[in-house]
């Protein structure tokens, strides 16, 4: 067991990341106990690191960090650096799944959230770390969590294109409904960024397609406004009303016919769109 690993044999690594956060003195050249143990996991260095910081910034350092978090199991310091980040964050930052299954173990905080509001889900979806990001779900993450600038994790993974995530968060229950301050829905990003396998994968859900955000824009009217012309036959396939109007009384058809997309103008008219 990890756990079970004599204190001494962690002395080289704790008397290094001691003197490396600036601490001198014989103590840490003799660590036997479980007290010496604590105190050096507290210790801090310059930046506001603690040693799980340290050993979580780095691929190379991963069956480090794995082996200290199991070690420290119930002690874990969700201390944050100067940059507002705990271990946890580091290492869902980094996308570093068994350093991060490692800190849950031993008692992280999932809901953790740095300077910007980003939780270890958040960070984890944005950078695409499918891995880390499913087990935090799995172990119950906040799945509706908003970092400062209003994401939800959904919405990271509809404006980064990670489909196979936003389809995880979906079955798991994530609220596919969500609105950001602009008023867009998940759907709203996935037209309008071009993501066209989130889009899709939005609408086999059962995504409102007649959703309106700020604007009164729906996602078909979106479609129209960026060219997309793949996502505007998959909107109208599914039902999408071809005549809806946004606030300034603009149509798919108008916006489709002022902005020069003569194949959207073609494909509305087969569809039946009034003109």
């Amino acid at each position: 067991m990890l756990g079970d690993v004599p204190l001494d044999g962690f002395t080289t690594l704790y008397s290094f990341w001691a003197a490396l956060a600036g601490y001198e003195g014989p103590k840490w050249d003799r660590l036997k106990t479980k007290a010496d143990e604590d105190e050096v996991l507290s210790l801090r260095d310059d930046m506001g690191r603690t040693v799980l910081h340290w050993a979580s910034e780095d691929n190379l350092r991963t069956k480090l960090a794995e082996v200290i978090a199991a070690r420290s199991a119930g002690r874990v310091p969700d201390v944050k650096n100067k940059d507002g980040f705990t271990p946890l964050l580091v290492a869902a930052r980094r996308g570093l799944e068994g350093v991060g299954l490692a800190l849950l173990a031993a008692g992280a905080d999932k809901e953790a959230k740095d300077k910007y509001g980003d939780t270890p889900l958040l960070l984890a979806v944005r950078g695409g770390h499918e891995a880390l990001a499913l087990a935090l779900v799995a172990v119950g993450a906040d799945k509706e969590a908003k970092n400062k600038a209003g994401d939800t994790p959904l919405r990271l993974a509809t404006v980064y294109g990670h489909r196979a995530l936003a389809l995880a968060l979906l079955e798991a229950g994530a609220d596919k409904e969500a609105k950001h301050c602009t008023g867009d829905t998940p759907l709203h990003l996935a037209v309008g960024s071009g993501r066209e396998a989130v889009a899709l994968a939005l609408v086999a859900a059962g995504a409102d397609k007649e959703a309106k955000n700020i604007h009164g824009s729906t996602p078909l009217l979106l479609a129209q406004i960026q060219g997309h012309e793949a996502l505007a036959l998959a909107l109208l396939a599914a039902g999408a009303d071809k005549d809806a109007k946004n606030d300034d009384g603009q149509t798919p058809m108008l916006l489709a016919q002022e902005m020069g997309h003569t194949a959207l103008a073609a494909m509305l008219t087969q569809a039946g769109a009034n003109r």
